[in-house]
């Protein structure tokens, strides 16, 4: 489950990556850019309605989020990236508190805890190999003049596709936050869900 990016946000985050090493980094496409709430992975389709449920419940938590795309930073930090990210800032109190109603929900209808912490941020890329201190050093400090605001009004559920070419991302359903779901259809097997 994730917020979509709108067009222009995800444009500027493109163009951001562009001006960085190519061949280090795998950095993630344009039209893949998103901020994930929940990853759930490989579940039966037959889950995708409980988990589109979950999702409706916990979009009426909160109402469209007033966020901004600003700032880089590493996972596991930037001594030895290994995850090449973009924050937020803004309304991140209601956005922590949609993360965390999402994970409820998400439990309630049966599927295991997240082990590990919300932390909103949208990935940009994925380091190949070790990225040198003068990468790490330029992406922060492109990173200081990087703001995008956006407002975030819909939760999508994304199936990820996996080829030799990198993850696509086929939208399964979408809730507006605040609101009601907008539909989507999933379909047959397995479905790696996020």
């Amino acid at each position: 489950m994730a917020l979509p990016l709108p067009d222009a946000v995800a444009a500027t985050l493109a163009s951001f990556v562009q001006q960085f090493d190519q061949s280090r980094i795998r950095w993630v496409a344009q039209a893949n850019f998103h901020v994930t709430l929940r990853f759930l992975g490989d579940i039966p389709v037959d889950d995708v309605k409980s988990v589109s449920v979950a999702c409706a419940r916990a979009a009426r938590v909160v109402g469209p989020l007033r966020l901004v795309v600003e700032g880089t930073g590493a996972f596991p930090g930037w001594h030895r990236p290994s995850v090449l990210w973009a924050g937020l800032s803004g309304e991140t109190a209601s956005l922590r508190q949609l993360a965390t109603c999402l994970e409820e929900e998400l439990v309630r209808v049966g599927f295991p805890p997240e082990p590990r912490p919300f932390k909103a941020h949208v990935t940009l890329g994925r380091c190949r190999s070790s990225c040198s201190r003068e990468l790490c050093q330029r992406l922060q400090a492109a990173g200081e003049k990087l703001r995008e605001p956006w407002l975030a009004d819909t939760m999508v559920i994304y199936q990820s596709v996996l080829s030799r070419l990198g993850p696509s991302y086929v939208a399964l359903d979408c809730v507006e936050l605040g609101g009601a779901p907008r539909g989507g259809e999933a379909e047959r097997g397995k479905q790696s869900v996020h």
